[in-house]
């Protein structure tokens, strides 16, 4: 990458302290965290829940920027209304976005940002990456930095600006026209119809790739699960913009943060067992400052 580039965290938080806790303590050990700006975005009325968060943030990160809502905006306006804080108003070229629930490695950012590196100066249509998977096969160790295309979860990844400004629109009139609203009780017939209008009649902004990442066989694996009915949440319209606009997001075959949330706005404690996400384990080593990336094509 050719001259300074200005990146920053966001911490995306409501009411676990219990899982703030451990997540803001790995991100903690990460060093950007104590070299970078970091926002943290707190949800909901101000209390207790958040005033715990307040403190355990400041512990760990003394130089945090607390943004407090003071209301309840719920999940998806959060999120979208942090990265416009980041992007449109803090200016960042990169920000690093994380949720309550994750717990991530030493070296996370740097290897991250490492990958983003190595991505862009590849590829021309890569516009986030994360170390966060589902999968991850028994073994590992000759495929630690092993690449490959993702639709996975939206959990601890690396946005560029150039990528979010191709997208944010279609989060910002998703936001406009269905997020007034308590999140739980949006109108997701609506928004899953407004999806699929908009996938339909192509991409709307087309542009030509020199150097295109491989997606098609993920593309065409999800074409009746998500595109035919996508998911109507935030993390969804995500997804579907990425699509819309030719953008791929890449992740490590090999995780490197896992999920605890075990009890949220989308999560039940069954359902997380049944994800299998309790036993997940994360790789964790010094040598992920200075890896070796290679990409495989699904």
């Amino acid at each position: 990458m050719q001259g300074t580039v200005y990146n920053g965290i966001a911490v995306i938080g409501y009411n676990r302290p219990e899982y703030f806790k451990p997540t803001l303590e790995s991100i903690a050990r990460n060093p950007e965290s104590q070299q970078w700006p970091v926002f943290i975005f707190l949800d909901g009325i101000y209390g207790t829940a958040q005033k715990q968060q307040e403190e355990i943030a400041l512990k760990h990160i003394p130089n945090a920027t607390i943004i407090r809502r003071n209301q309840k905006l719920g999940c998806g306006r959060n999120i979208i209304d942090a990265k416009r804080h980041m992007f449109d108003k803090e200016g960042f070229d990169r920000v690093w976005v994380f949720e309550d629930d994750l717990v991530i490695t030493d070296n996370y950012c740097t290897f991250i940002g490492k990958l983003l590196d190595w991505s862009l100066e590849n590829y021309d249509n890569v516009g986030m990456v994360q170390g966060w998977g589902y999968g991850q096969p028994d073994e590992i160790s000759s495929i630690l930095y092993q690449i490959e295309p993702t639709f996975d979860n939206l959990w601890g990844y690396c946005q560029t600006r150039k990528c979010w400004d191709n997208v944010k629109n279609y989060l910002y009139e998703y936001r406009k026209f269905f997020l007034d609203c308590d999140y739980s009780k949006k109108d997701n017939k609506g928004i899953q119809k407004w999806m699929v209008e908009f996938l339909a009649s192509g991409l709307k902004n087309p542009r030509s790739f020199s150097k295109e990442c491989h997606q098609q066989a993920l593309v065409d694996h999800y074409s009746d699960r998500f595109w035919k009915y996508p998911a109507p949440g935030q993390d969804g319209v995500t997804l579907f913009s990425l699509r819309a606009e030719g953008y791929v997001r890449l992740r490590p075959t090999v995780r490197r943060a896992k999920n605890i949330g075990a009890v949220g706005l989308h999560m039940r404690k069954e359902h997380f067992i049944e994800l299998g996400f309790d036993k997940h384990e994360i790789y964790e080593s010094c040598e992920d400052i200075n890896p070796n990336f290679y990409y495989i094509k699904e």
